[in-house]
């Protein structure tokens, strides 16, 4: 598995498509996240999970964006299908949302990246970030982070 620059980061041991997500061995299990664009060292404490519902607003920090916030959500249980020229289209579920100010929500290299909700210093975990909708920068799809966990038998650390 490589970040947005092609660093490798770890290697992929399972893939699910229904929840778009893949798990990796790592070494540090502290739930925190290095936050932020290319090259950031701003480690954030994460402080559990929740799922997203219509109307809530939350960020996300992809590797190329950074963070972004005021990603509404518009639709929280869809399925869609996703696809790439390197490899098969497929379904997944997850949820949709849009930027609020009609700017970007999700650039390229920004899958993966951590969608979360603030809570005081801390961020609660929401998902992870899938794809655009068809080209539209300005809505943005990502698969909940309960959902994974359950599908890969795993939690947050504490």
């Amino acid at each position: 598995m490589t970040n947005g620059n092609g660093a490798l980061e770890g290697t992929v041991s399972s893939y699910n498509t229904t929840w778009d997500a893949s798990i990796y061995p790592v070494s540090n299990a502290a739930p925190r996240e290095f936050d932020g664009p290319q090259n950031t060292t701003n480690s954030i404490a994460l402080s559990g999970t929740s799922y997203s519902y219509n109307g809530d607003q939350v960020c996300h920090d992809g590797y190329t964006s950074g963070v972004i916030c005021g990603i509404q959500v518009d639709n929280d249980d869809v399925w869609t299908t996703l696809g790439a020229a390197r490899y098969a289209a497929f379904d997944a579920r997850g949820v949709w949302g849009h930027q609020v100010n009609g700017s970007i929500a999700v650039r390229n290299g920004d899958s993966g990246g951590l969608v979360f909700s603030v809570n005081g210093d801390t961020r609660v975990v929401r998902g992870i970030v899938s794809a655009d909708y068809q080209g539209n920068s300005n809505r943005m799809f990502w698969t909940e982070a309960n959902d994974i966990y359950k599908a890969f038998g795993v939690h947050l650390a504490s």
